[in-house]
């Protein structure tokens, strides 16, 4: 994995609990020598139960944003992410795979829901 990080993290305790605020980018991303693009995320938690969770990729045939937020020990309604892919390269979700996915070509495109 290779690529230029910049960006702010900040890790916060307020009485008994922790926080972190975070607005990085990795510009240039390469995973196993494919081209990823740009990512770029910027997260936060409002209070000490929920993450919210803003990040984009953009280049290399890659384009999605995906928002939503996380609730650590929240059960029902713990996670809601939404995701609008433009076009994800097949050979990003391949190097992702964990060799499950070989020979991949073309892009894919859609909207995809993570919630429980």
């Amino acid at each position: 994995m290779k690529g230029s990080v910049d960006g702010n993290v900040l890790l916060k305790r307020i009485n008994n609990s922790y926080g972190i605020i975070a607005d990085a980018t990795i510009t240039n991303l390469f995973v196993h020598d494919v081209p990823i693009g740009n990512l770029t995320l910027k997260a936060g938690n409002p209070t000490t139960e929920r993450f919210n969770i803003n990040a984009t990729l953009s280049g290399a045939n890659n384009n999605l944003t995906a928002t939503g937020y996380f609730i650590p020990n929240g059960g029902i309604h713990s996670l809601n992410i939404k995701t609008n892919i433009q076009s994800l390269s097949m050979k990003t979700v391949q190097v992702f795979s964990m060799g499950q996915i070989t020979d991949a070509s073309g892009t894919v495109n859609g909207n995809m829901l993570l919630s429980e």
